[in-house]
C-alpha cells in the first residue's frame, strides 16, 4: 500500500506534487495543509491582468473546489504548522493538533519582508497574498491615486505597469540605478526601466525611504536623498525571507538563509522529508541555487511526484526559467548565473527585440534573456543543455 503523503503548503509546487501523485496512479492518502483560509490559487495574475480587471475580484484558483474531492485529496485550510517531529513522523499545529505523515512535503515558499518605520499603523501595502491584492485593487479603484511603489524587482515593475494602465500617477523607488540590474544587466534593464518612463512611470532611483507622513493613511514620502512626494497608496515589494518551521528530532533539518537543502531528487538530509518551490535550495551545476519563479515550482512539484512513487530516480534537471508581462512587452529568461564574465546582445535593443546571453568565467553560456519573442524557448533551452554537456 502507497505511504501518507503530507504537503505542507498551498502553493504552485504543493499542488502540482499532489496533482502529479494522483496522475501518475499514486493510490495513498494524500493531505495538503494550508495556512490561509482560502483555497490555492495562482499568484501571477495578482499583478497582472486581474489587477486590472475593476470588475474581478474573483479569486484566480489554482483548481476548482471540486478538483480536491475528485482526486481523493484532502485539504486542510486555515493551519499553521509550528513543529515538525522528523523522528516521530507528526506535524504539530497552531492549534495544538496532531497531523501524522509517511513522507512529508515542504512546500511553504517564502515571506514578505516588511518596512520598520515607527508609524506601522498607516496604510501600507503589500503583496504577500490574495486579500492583500484585493486591498490594493480597492484602493486603486477609486479616482486617480498618487501611488508609490517601493522595490524595483518584478512585483513591482509588474504593479506600476498595471495600475499606470489605470491611469494613475504612478512613482516607483528603486535601490539602483536600473531595477533588475544584478539579475539582467544594466543594458536590458536600462531598456526596461526606458519601457517604463514612456509609459508614464516616475523613477527615484539610487534611493529609498526616509520618512512617511500622514494620519490614519500615508499622505507624504521623503526620500533619504531628500526628495518629497505627495502618496495615497503606498506598496512595498522589498524582497523576502525564508521562514523555517521548528523541527525536532536527533537529526535537524538542513537549512541556509534561503530554504531547506535539497539533493537532485528533493530530498532534505533527512529520509522521507522533501522540499520543493520557493523554499527549496536545490543543486544546480555545481551549486546550490534557489529560484523563486512559478516556472520553477511547478516543475519541482510534477519531478517530486515521480521521486515519491518510484523511490527518487528521476534527478531535477530542468534549466531556471522565468517571464514577466509589463504593458505590451513580454521578457523571457533562461538559465542561472549571478557573476557573468560577459554578455553578448543579438537583435535591436532599441524598438525591443533582443536578446542578452551571460557569459561565465570558462566562457559556457549560462542564461539567455530574450525579448517579445525574439528566440524560441525550446531553442534556447537546447542551447545552453548542448553547452553544459
Amino acid at each position: 500500500m502507497d505511504d501518507n503523503v503530507v504537503i505542507v503548503g498551498g502553493s504552485i509546487a504543493g499542488i502540482f506534487a499532489a496533482k502529479e501523485l494522483r496522475k501518475k496512479g499514486y493510490q495513498g492518502g494524500i493531505k495538503i495543509v494550508e495556512s490561509e483560509e482560502r483555497l490555492p490559487y495562482d499568484k501571477p495574475p495578482l499583478t497582472k491582468e486581474w489587477m486590472q480587471d475593476n470588475e474581478n475580484t474573483a479569486i484566480p484558483l489554482l483548481e476548482k473546489e471540486n478538483f480536491y474531492d475528485d482526486n481523493n485529496i484532502e485539504i486542510v485550510l486555515n493551519t499553521k504548522i509550528i513543529n515538525i517531529d522528523t523522528d516521530k513522523k507528526q506535524l504539530l499545529t497552531e492549534r495544538n493538533k496532531i497531523i501524522n505523515y509517511d513522507k512529508l512535503v515542504l512546500a511553504t515558499g517564502v515571506k514578505n519582508k516588511k518596512l520598520n518605520y515607527s508609524n506601522q499603523n498607516l496604510n501600507i501595502h503589500y503583496l504577500s497574498n490574495f486579500l492583500d491584492a484585493l486591498s490594493i485593487k480597492e484602493e486603486a479603484s477609486k479616482e486617480k491615486q498618487d501611488i508609490v511603489i517601493l522595490g524595483g524587482g518584478f512585483i513591482g515593475l509588474e504593479l506600476a505597469a498595471s495600475l499606470k494602465n489605470l491611469n494613475h500617477n504612478v512613482t516607483l523607488i528603486s535601490r539602483s540605478e536600473y531595477p533588475l540590474s544584478k539579475i539582467i544587466g544594466n543594458q536590458a534593464a536600462k531598456y526596461i526601466k526606458q519601457l517604463h518612463e514612456k509609459n508614464g512611470i516616475n523613477f527615484m532611483t539610487n534611493d529609498t525611504i526616509k520618512e512617511i507622513e500622514g494620519k490614519d493613511t500615508v499622505k507624504k514620502i521623503t526620500t533619504a536623498n531628500n526628495l518629497e512626494i505627495q502618496c495615497n497608496i503606498l506598496i512595498a515589494g522589498i524582497g523576502t525571507f525564508f521562514e523555517e518551521i521548528r523541527n525536532q528530532g536527533v537529526e535537524k533539518l538542513n537549512t541556509n538563509n534561503q530554504g531547506y537543502i535539497v539533493n537532485e531528487y528533493g530530498q532534505t538530509n533527512i529520509k522521507d522529508v522533501y522540499a520543493i518551490g520557493d523554499c527549496a535550495v536545490w543543486p544546480y551545476d555545481n551549486q546550490l541555487i534557489n529560484v523563486k519563479h512559478w516556472e520553477n515550482a511547478f516543475n519541482q512539484g510534477k519531478n517530486l511526484a515521480k521521486n515519491i512513487i518510484n523511490n527518487n530516480t528521476s534527478p531535477f534537471k530542468i534549466i531556471p526559467y522565468f517571464w514577466s508581462d509589463q504593458y505590451n512587452d513580454s521578457f523571457e529568461y533562461l538559465g542561472h548565473i549571478k557573476n557573468w564574465n560577459r554578455s553578448e546582445i543579438e537583435g535591436n535593443i532599441e524598438n525591443g527585440t533582443f536578446s542578452i546571453t551571460y557569459y561565465d568565467q570558462l566562457d559556457k553560456p549560462q542564461a539567455v534573456f530574450f525579448t517579445n519573442g525574439y528566440k524560441n524557448k525550446k531553442e534556447v533551452q537546447d542551447y545552453l543543455i548542448k553547452n553544459k554537456a
